[in-house]
């Protein structure tokens, strides 16, 4: 059974893979806090599990996985919290080679470790992967846009995003050149840093940005803790600098195929 300090202890680094396995924080949020609230009456989903780390990201999943579900549960209020269902977030289903691959490439669980978390053999998770990387290839080029002040990430950034087939509209270093870049620009998705070489934000670009049109958003930050702070306007898809390319390509596959 997993212990209290366990859960505090891992609950940000959930909350952070939670947010970008579902693109919406409320939505990750709630679902996470149901998990907690159903292990009374579902203790499978706390099956002994070595790193405690590994035993929470495997309840959580577990809970997300489950067909049983009810998806509402009670609060230590005893109020109803708000229904989660994962095809109303995502029109789809989120697939289990898309939760391992971000499990790997993102979290950096070792291949015995994801077996644990998702049920699955060596030989079944191998496969997984191999099914993840061809789901990430979305199928189109996608139009995005870099909002970048440090020319090698965003020459970097550029070129991963080309690996992966879509098209570069622009490198902006400010939020005015981000403006203009995008003008009249059919954006698909957006890759922007926090903190703009004219001391503006990346974030209220981006928001500007999307006043005309719903689309994800990968922020970039050297410092992680960014990410998690409790305000209601947290990002779903973020970077932290230094990043390692692999998780570059898996956030701008897996944004797009949320969107």
């Amino acid at each position: 059974m997993i212990h209290e300090r366990d859960i505090i202890d891992n609950l940000p680094s959930l909350r952070r893979f939670a947010r970008v396995l579902v693109g919406n924080t409320k939505w990750a949020d709630t679902a996470i806090e149901q998990m907690l609230e159903l292990s009374t009456t579902r203790p499978w989903y706390w099956e002994d599990a070595e790193p405690s780390k590994t035993n929470l990201y495997r309840a959580f999943l577990r809970y997300w996985n489950d067909p049983l579900r009810t998806r509402v549960a009670s609060s230590r209020a005893g109020a109803s919290l708000e229904k989660v269902n994962t095809t109303e977030i995502t029109g789809r289903e989120i697939s289990i080679p898309r939760q391992a691959f971000l499990l790997v490439s993102l979290e950096k669980f070792s291949s015995s470790e994801v077996c644990i978390i998702l049920d699955l053999r060596e030989d079944q998770l191998e496969v997984s992967l191999q099914q993840a990387r061809e789901q990430m290839r979305c199928g189109y080029s996608a139009n995005i846009l870099i909002i970048e002040d440090e020319l090698l990430i965003a020459l970097d950034l550029e070129l991963i995003a080309t690996e992966l087939g879509h098209n570069v509209v622009g490198l902006a270093r400010t939020h005015e050149e981000a403006l203009a870049i995008a003008s009249g620009t059919d954006l698909d998705l957006i890759l922007a840093d926090l903190n703009l070489a004219d001391g503006s934000s990346g974030v209220r670009a981006s928001e500007e940005l999307m006043k005309s049109k719903s689309l994800p958003v990968i922020y970039i930050s050297g410092i992680s803790e960014n990410f998690v702070t409790g305000r209601a306007s947290e990002a779903e898809f973020f970077l932290s600098k230094p990043f390692q390319r692999e998780n570059a390509r898996a956030l701008i596959g897996h944004a797009l195929l949320l969107h």
